[in-house]
C-alpha cells in the first residue's frame, strides 16, 4: 500500500508515526508528505518512538521540502527560504527499535529558496542512534490474497519469494505479534493452522485458487480469518507478508 499524509499549510507530516506500538509493514511506500509551497518542511518517513517496528519490502521516503515564494510589501519584494528535506527514518526507542529487510530509505531534497533566499536543507537518510535501525540482510516475500470471498468458492492467493521454495500458509482467526531473528520476520498470526500449498517457479512466484470450504451453521454470516506466508528451501526458511480474509456466507453475499 501507499501512505501519505495531507498537505499542511506549513510543513507536512510523516506517512507513518509509531509511538510506544508494535508495527509490520510489507510491501509499501511510506512517502513523507512535501512541504507545501513558501518553505514548508517535508515530512518524514517514518518516525517512531517506543515500541518496535519492522519493515520488510517498503520504501522509506522523506518528502521535500516546498519551495520558497516571492511576495510583494508596500512595493518591496521579499522571498522565503526553501523548506528543509524530511527524513527518511526517525527512531527514538530503545535498540534495536526499528529493523527493515529488502527496504529502500531515502530522504528528502531541499526546496529551492526564492531569489536571494537560501535553498532549504536536504533531509536525512536515518536519524537515529547507533543500532536503533537494524538492516537485516535477505531478500522480502510477499503474500496477496482477496479481501473478500464467499463460502464454498475460490479466493485468489499471489505468493512471491526465492526460486523453487515451498510455499507454506498459516491461517488464524486471530491476530499475533512475535518477533523472529530466525525467521527475519514477524509472526503476525495467533496459534495458525499450517497449510503446505506448493512449490514456487523458477521466478520466485506461485498463484493458486485455494477452495474456501463453507462456515458452519451457528457462525456469523461473516468471519474474518488471518493469514501469513512463510517460505522453505534450500536456505534457511522464512516469514512473508500477511494479509486478511473475509469470508461470506454464500446465502448473505450480493
Amino acid at each position: 500500500c501507499t501512505t501519505s499524509p495531507a498537505q499542511a499549510p506549513a510543513s507536512s507530516g510523516a506517512a507513518l508515526v509509531a509511538a510506544d506500538s508494535q508495527v509490520a509493514v510489507h510491501d509499501s511506500l511510506l512517502d513523507g508528505r512535501a512541504g507545501a509551497v513558501g518553505g514548508g518542511d517535508g515530512g518524514s518517513g517514518l518516525v517512531q518512538s517506543e515500541g518496535f517496528v519492522f519493515a520488510a519490502g517498503t520504501e522509506l521516503h522523506g518528502g521535500d521540502g516546498g519551495h520558497g515564494i516571492i511576495y510583494t510589501v508596500g512595493g518591496v519584494q521579499h522571498c522565503t527560504d526553501g523548506g528543509d528535506g524530511g527524513h527518511g527514518v526517525v527512531a527514538t526507542g530503545a535498540a534495536p527499535a526499528v529493523r527493515v529487510l529488502d527496504a529502500s530509505i531515502a530522504a528528502g531534497l531541499g526546496g529551492a529558496g526564492a531569489l536571494t533566499c537560501p535553498a532549504g536543507s536536504p533531509g536525512a537518510e536515518v536519524v537515529a542512534a547507533p543500532g536503533v535501525l537494524q538492516v537485516l540482510a535477505g531478500s522480502a516475500r510477499s503474500l496477496l490474497v482477496d479481501a473478500t470471498v464467499c463460502d464454498r468458492h475460490d479466493a485468489v492467493l499471489v505468493a512471491h519469494g526465492q526460486p523453487f521454495e515451498l510455499l507454506v500458509l498459516g491461517v488464524s482467526d486471530a491476530p499475533g505479534f512475535a518477533y523472529s531473528a530466525g525467521l527475519k520476520g514477524v509472526l503476525l498470526l495467533d496459534a495458525p493452522s499450517l497449510l503446505p500449498l506448493g512449490t514456487l517457479d523458477a521466478g520466485g512466484d506461485l498463484a493458486l485458487s485455494l477452495f474456501v470450504p463453507q462456515l458452519p451453521a451457528a457462525a456469523p454470516e461473516a468471519a474474518t480469518f488471518f493469514l501469513q506466508a512463510a517460505f522453505a528451501g534450500g536456505g534457511q526458511p522464512a516469514l512473508g507478508a500477511g494479509s486478511a480474509l473475509a469470508v461470506i456466507k454464500s446465502g448473505s453475499c450480493p
